[in-house]
C-alpha cells in the first residue's frame, strides 16, 4: 500500500563521504521534497531545455541551507536566498560531485514512501 508523501518537508542530508566524520565535522545540507507543481516544472524544463537545466532547477527548489559549510580559510559560508529560493551563488561554491549528490538526493525522496525513508539510513533516502 504507497503511503503519502509528504510535499516540502524538510530532512538533513550528509554526503557520502563525510558520513565517517564525527558530527561536528560534517556538514549538514538541508533538502526538501518536491511538490507536485515543482516535479511537473522540472519535467517540462527537462522536456524543454535539457537535463542540465532541470538538474539545476531540482537543486535550486530542493536545497534549502546548509550547516558547518566552511572555505578554504575554515569560515562558515552564508546560505543566500533569492526569491525564497537557492540563489545561484550557493550552487557555485559546490563541485560537480556534491551537485549530482544532492540532486540524486532530491530526486529520490520524490520516489519513496514514507515508510521507505523511516527505514533507509539515518532517515535520509540514501
Amino acid at each position: 500500500m504507497p503511503i503519502a508523501l509528504t510535499p516540502n518537508k524538510k530532512w538533513d542530508y550528509v554526503l557520502r563521504e563525510d558520513r565517517g566524520l564525527p558530527p561536528d565535522k560534517q556538514t549538514i545540507f538541508k533538502l526538501k521534497a518536491l511538490s507536485s507543481e515543482e516535479f511537473f516544472a522540472i519535467q517540462n524544463i527537462q522536456y524543454t531545455n535539457g537535463f542540465g537545466t532541470a538538474n539545476q532547477s531540482v537543486l535550486i527548489i530542493g536545497l534549502v541551507g546548509w550547516e558547518n559549510f566552511k572555505d578554504e580559510q575554515g569560515q562558515a559560508m552564508p546560505f543566500n536566498l533569492t526569491d525564497g529560493a537557492c540563489a545561484q551563488e550557493n550552487l557555485d561554491r559546490l563541485t560537480p560531485a556534491i551537485m549530482m549528490e544532492l540532486i540524486g538526493a532530491i530526486r529520490k525522496r520524490n520516489e519513496l514512501s514514507e515508510d521507505e525513508i523511516k527505514n533507509s539510513p539515518s532517515g535520509d533516502a540514501s
